[in-house]
């Protein structure tokens, strides 16, 4: 008998041959079945718990094919989003109000996906503006890849100054006349100099970092994501790096499935790197939420991309090729799926075929919220879609469903951001 019945729902199944269906059943996390509403619940006993959906859409749980949600999870919690902000004055107050609530000495992030397109001043900030509203508070505000903007007092925390030595192996600060950085890195023609920028401020302990992860994947999963390929990059080290993603994947706190790829770190010693590695973990090496999948984002840093589109595409230097076939030698050799080029294909991500854990435990719910009946309960996660071809059994789905009872709270997030909006 199943765990959980889901009725009353236009559930989206991807397959032409039964579009659509009205319930679904639940047993040990997996799909049992598909269906009518009548069909679905005539299998149910005392022990059932049914959820009545209220006739919401229910979409497959959405994969994303490239992310970075490791890194991003340690340093989401310190973030001001300025997605969709409607004026650059409107992201102006918001950085000013963000700038009340870091703990002392720590940072404001303004990031994501905004660009001068969307304000309605069609322009994008100046350091002066940035100054003005955060005097004493660092901010570092990158924009796109090309570019980010540190204002004064995040130069005075890192030291920079006309002295200061760019260790960037391409891109810069700019300078005014008298050698003096005003605050400006241009990433040209790659964004390394924003990853070592970033890398120099300071990081929140091991358990803000948990509380961070947990917030962002639980508004990934407000969105409707499950599974994530995980690129690893710039200045994320393995396994140092992947304590918190470790820790929530063993406290079963883990909500969106991840498979990553490991990303050498260290120029001219990349196949030494993965070596070491696989002397730690090997491909396919880990459970159905936490998975190695193989080598990438980069695999040698002279094969490195360029990311500013505006600036002209460098040619790779003449020793890329000398450096990347050994390593590919021993990633073939041990068999590592490799994926060579930043923007190629990539591995399959573990759990691709899996329904959704809840965020809040329990079995796997709809993304759209639910009326229930019956005794359990559990918040809203998207589910993968039911494979409607052949019998039951072919039908389900791999998934699995641990108790997640933590209440996530940013500890100085804005709450303005349409990311936040969705917890």
């Amino acid at each position: 008998m199943p765990d959980v019945i889901l009725i009353n729902r236009r559930i989206t199944t991807m397959d032409p041959a039964q579009p659509e269906a009205s319930a679904v059943a639940l047993k040990d996390g997996l799909i049992a079945q598909v269906g009518t509403d009548a069909d679905i619940v005539a299998s149910k006993d005392a022990g059932t718990t049914v959820v009545d959906l209220g006739g919401r859409r229910v979409i497959p749980g959405l994969i994303d094919s490239h992310t970075h949600i490791i890194r991003q999870g340690d340093n989401f919690a310190m973030e001001l989003r300025w997605d969709h902000v409607p004026s650059l004055a409107d992201g102006l107050r918001m950085l000013k109000a963000q700038a009340e609530r870091p703990p002392p000495g720590q940072w404001i992030r303004v990031v994501g996906g905004w660009s001068a397109d969307q304000f309605a001043e069609k322009r994008l900030p100046t350091l002066s503006e940035i100054n003005a509203v955060s005097p004493d508070v660092p901010v570092y505000a990158p924009h796109l890849y090309d570019r980010c903007w540190l204002n004064e007092a995040a130069l005075r925390a890192l030291g920079i100054d006309r002295h200061f030595y760019e260790p960037f192996v391409s891109g810069r600060l700019e300078r005014d006349d008298n050698g003096e950085p005003t605050g400006l890195a241009l990433a040209r023609p790659n964004a390394q100099p924003l990853y070592a920028l970033l890398d120099m401020a300071p990081k929140i302990d091991f358990e803000q970092q948990i509380t961070s992860t947990k917030h962002y994947f639980r508004a990934l999963n407000g969105l409707g994501l499950t599974s994530a390929l995980d690129c690893a990059g710039g200045f994320l080290n393995y396994p140092d790096d992947y304590g918190v993603i470790t820790e929530l994947n063993k406290r079963g706190e883990q909500t969106v499935r991840i498979g990553y790829q490991l990303f050498a770190q260290r120029p001219l010693f990349e196949l030494e790197d993965f070596k070491r590695w696989n002397d730690i973990v090997k491909p396919d090496q880990g459970d159905a939420y936490l998975k190695c999948v193989g080598a990438g984002e980069m695999l040698v840093a002279s094969a490195y991309d360029f990311e500013d589109f505006s600036y002209p595409r460098p040619e790779p230097p003449k020793r890329m090729e000398g450096d990347l076939k050994p390593v590919l030698e021993f990633l073939f050799e041990n068999r590592w799926p490799p994926a060579p080029t930043r923007r190629g294909s990539a591995p399959t991500i573990p759990g691709s075929r899996s329904i959704g854990r809840s965020a809040a435990g329990g079995a796997a719910a709809p993304s759209c919220g639910a009326k229930r009946t019956g005794s359990a309960a559990t918040k809203p996660c998207a589910i993968g879609p039911p494979r409607a071809r052949g019998s039951a059994a072919k039908r389900r789905r791999r998934g699995r469903s641990r108790p997640d009872n933590s209440p996530i709270s940013p500890f100085w997030t804005a709450t303005t951001s349409p990311f936040r909006k969705t917890i």
